[in-house]
């Protein structure tokens, strides 16, 4: 006996059906189990569906779990509904596991019109006229060979870098108001849009519009949009060249130049050989590479400073494939090229072989040139523009249905330097005054500053260690004078340079003052950080270096979490409604963003982090500490002193970055939780840690989700996930990272059309907040009744709502009718008992009976006693 989770959860997904653990249906086809899925559940909550409206889109094997997702269009006529999508997931058995749709009932009933009242050509130019594309006036688009043609292709370089496919769709409005539309899909000469548009097949006026291409202008505070309306084995592959098949990279889990060093890899790729079996430079399945520059079956990454998205410069690692090149990030990003597009090249490979293990392989849509005969559709690596000139402050991924090349687009970033500051070889992160010198390296001992005061180390007077200070960098604590007054000091006495330590917990802050005077520089770093190094001082020399790079353009190229954040939306895209639909991140409350931030976060977490640690996004790019802010409103922490989001946040942040960023705020929690539990491991593709498991359950929490999800609909994915991956082991703990932040039990997230409709709810299900007994007898004779006791006890200090039990008759005895003392329905062999609402602190008991049979269970049809001795 248990509480039912496939009940609580049919409960939780009202507004989306939820099919739990069912019936081994046998699959034959693909139609027959979608009519086993609707005529056995879903038919009760919704009416209106037509399987033969309906057909397969797509479908994916999960290889760890062996769960196979369906993706079924629902049509009119033939002719698809856009996002009108159902997912059944089913288990290696063919035991129906989950089921969601964004399904509209009755759709026939609703449209206004059957056939175009105008023709494709003309619905095009008024698709140019409201996105705003030059036309030219003499510009006449050519017509289908005839009005009957559904679907086909522009050849029109003037509006698209691509052949425009069109084709008739239905645009939903509202529920009686289903309108024939054409579809456009138009990749802008820019480059900077990926445009999804629907005009009115009547009419011609524009119905709805989605962009391929995620993109945001980053910057604090600022609001950024996405525009809406046969397997390989892991071992080394005998047939692969030895190559040194080198790279220079800032390496996971380096997230940028200001987090640590770079190391010069060899072989990388071989951490995952059932996703890169022939390594990053092979496109044909076959021994030996076929490119020598940063070029191979899953990435082409190549400078666009032109931005003409085309064929751009890639570096030559020539036979052996060394990409070692040098940087100097004081310079122009112009003089380290090389470098920025080597380490593209890496993180792209990187993010495609770790996420392979987790179910991002090639029959759920990944990017490869070829699949090696695994299924799924091939021939789309991934463009990877380096140093694109097509905007600054700025990265974006477009992304197509699967077996179509997306785009990454890294741009380089202006404004506040980050200063890089190094002592006896480890990377401190820090900030730079607003005066003295803002550009240079400088390079010395650390000395204690001592102005001989009760404070010696504040340096408000004239130094007295001037011996020590003098050609080398003093160390001083902030507090009781400006910062000019304890630099000059410091300059005074011969310093090259200063390093402020903060006196409160923390990242450092900007210094303010202005001086015409000082000539050195000074930078602030954590009290943390100021007390580790003033010990290694006391304890022997500790050599610096900071350098500075004044107002040099910082390369998107090394920040390595926004690359990472761009990726994921390939990923989130690809794996939501299946990988030929990828228009199904476009609703409001949708929180695509918020799985970008999480797989940077999860790429670039070390052993030793801990889980109050402040994790900005983005500190990089934008020039500062690594301690924040970052790029969104607060850094991601548990603490909730650092990162206080809750649900309902959402309707006063951006959207869709903002909305994000809650999400993610969830998922941290979730992750610490689970690596609370079971423990972190480094081995991001193999290991078995808490956040191993995590990433398993947001990537197949994104295959089980419906189509235009919202934040309940992604929690509930990852418990159903959870569910299944591991027996439900983990439920509440899940509920609890959750419920914190306003998503439990009772939350409710309306229309994921809005993000102003939801409640809040910090409330846990029964099952992880209720005492559950069942008490009988342990041995009954046949003929005889016997009667069960149910004690569910709620000791906590709040009503419990909603509580629904269920258990399971066995098949060798009978239910007697109205024997339960509390409401009950048996429905086959499972009798479900509801409670209603249990108060606080309360106990309630439940009785029922059943009957056992006269006859009994077996027959004896021979007995011989055999008699004792050797002799017998």
């Amino acid at each position: 006996m248990r509480v039912s989770h496939n009940l609580l959860m049919g409960i939780l997904l009202c507004c989306t059906p939820f099919l739990g653990v069912s019936q081994n249906i046998g699959i034959k086809t693909a139609n027959e189990l979608l009519g086993n899925v609707v005529n056995t559940e879903l038919a009760q909550k919704f009416s209106g569906f037509d399987l033969t409206q309906t057909r397969l889109a797509g479908t994916s094997t999960s290889q760890k779990s062996g769960l196979t997702h369906y993706y079924f269009q629902q049509t009119v006529s033939g002719i698809a509904i856009h996002n009108a999508i159902m997912n059944v997931t089913v288990d290696a058995d063919g035991k129906v596991l989950q089921a969601t749709h964004t399904f509209t009932p009755k759709p026939a009933s609703a449209v206004r019109q059957a056939h175009p009242e105008i023709q494709a050509n003309n619905a095009l130019l008024n698709a140019c006229a409201h996105l705003g594309l030059d036309v030219s006036p003499t510009f006449t688009p050519p017509s289908p060979e005839n009005t009957s043609v559904n679907s086909g292709k522009f050849n029109e370089p003037e509006i698209s870098r691509r052949d425009i496919d069109f084709r008739l769709v239905y645009q939903v409005l509202n529920k009686r108001d289903v309108r024939l539309a054409w579809e456009f899909v138009i990749l802008t000469l820019d480059g900077q849009d990926w445009w999804q548009i629907r005009m009115d097949a009547q009419t011609g006026e524009f119905l709805d519009k989605n962009n391929w291409m995620v993109s945001c202008a980053i910057h604090p505070n600022e609001a950024c949009h996405k525009t809406t309306a046969g397997r390989i084995e892991g071992s080394r592959n005998p047939f692969l060249p030895l190559l040194t098949n080198t790279y220079n990279v800032y390496p996971i889990p380096v997230e940028s130049p200001s987090h640590g060093g770079r190391s010069l890899l060899t072989a990388p790729w071989t951490n995952n050989l059932s996703a890169s079996p022939f390594g990053w430079h092979d496109t044909d399945g076959s021994s030996g590479a076929e490119f020598t520059i940063t070029r191979g079956n899953n990435v082409w990454a190549q400078e666009d400073i032109n931005a003409d998205n085309g064929t751009g410069y890639s570096p030559d690692g020539g036979a052996s494939l060394d990409f070692d090149y040098p940087i100097d990030l004081t310079q122009a990003p112009a003089t380290y090229q090389d470098a920025a597009i080597t380490n593209l090249f890496y993180f792209n490979n990187v993010m495609h072989d770790v996420w392979y293990n987790y179910g991002f392989d090639e029959e759920s849509g990944n990017f490869q040139e070829n699949n090696y005969g695994n299924p799924g559709l091939g021939s789309d690596f991934v463009f990877g523009d380096a140093q694109d000139g097509g905007g600054t402050n700025n990265a974006n991924f477009g992304t197509p249905p699967d077996g179509e090349s997306p785009r990454m687009q890294m741009f380089l970033w202006t404004g506040a330097q980050a200063p890089l500051f190094e002592a006896n070889g480890i990377n401190y992160s820090a900030v730079v005054a607003d005066f003295g010198a803002q550009e240079g390296t400088w390079n010395g001992n650390l000395i204690i500053a001592d102005d001989g005061s009760a404070v010696p180390t504040e340096a408000c007077n004239p130094l007295i260690n001037g011996g020590g200070i003098s050609g080398n960098i003093a160390v001083i604590d902030r507090g009781n004078c400006t910062f000019v007054t304890k630099v000059q000091n410091a300059q005074d006495a011969g310093a090259i340079a200063v390093v402020v330590v903060n006196n409160v917990a923390g990242a450092p802050t900007p210094m303010g003052g202005t001086s015409g005077t000082i000539t050195i520089p000074a930078i602030m770093i954590s009290l943390d950080d100021g007390n580790f190094l003033k010990n290694e001082i006391i304890s022997g020399t500790v050599n610096a270096t900071i350098t500075l790079s004044g107002n040099v353009d910082r390369d998107g190229d090394f920040d390595n979490g926004i690359i990472v954040h761009e990726y994921g939306h390939g990923i989130s895209s690809r794996l939501t409604g299946g990988p030929s639909i990828v228009s199904c991140l476009t609703n409001t409350e949708q929180m695509g963003e918020g799985w970008s931030d999480y797989f940077a976060l999860m790429m670039t977490i070390e052993p030793g982090d801990i889980a109050e640690d402040p994790r900005p996004i983005g500190t990089f790019a934008i020039g500062t500490s690594t301690q924040g802010p970052g790029i969104r409103t607060y850094s991601y922490s548990t603490d909730m002193g650092i990162n206080p989001h809750t649900y309902l946040d959402i309707a006063n942040e951006s959207v869709p970055h903002g909305v994000g960023s809650v999400w993610c705020a969830m998922l941290w929690d979730m992750t610490w939780a689970l690596i609370d539990q079971y423990g972190f491991d480094p081995d991001l593709y193999n290991g078995t840690g808490g956040n191993n498991l995590a990433m398993q359950l947001v990537m197949d929490g994104l295959k089980l989700q419906p189509c235009n999800p919202g934040f309940v609909d992604g929690r509930d994915a990852i418990l159903i996930a959870d569910e299944i991956n591991n027996g439900g082991v983990n439920q509440c703990l899940i509920w609890d990272a959750f419920a914190q932040r306003g998503l439990g039990y009772s939350a409710d997230q309306a229309s994921s059309a809005s993000v102003t409709d939801g409640s809040e709810g910090y409330d846990m299900p029964p099952l992880c907040t209720l005492g559950i007994t069942k008490n009988g007898p342990s041995e009954v004779l046949a003929g005889q009744s016997v009667t069960y006791t149910l004690t569910v006890e709620n000791a906590t200090d709040g009503e419990v709502t909603n509580v629904v039990v269920t258990d399971e008759i066995p098949p060798e005895v009978n239910y007697t009718p109205g024997s339960s003392s509390c409401s009950a329905i048996l429905n086959g062999s499972t009798l479900t008992i509801d409670l209603g609402t249990i108060p606080a602190n309360t106990t309630i008991e439940c009785t029922y009976q059943v009957e056992i049979p006269d006859n009994p269970f077996s027959i004896i049809l021979f007995e011989d006693n055999i008699e004792n001795g050797t002799g017998s």
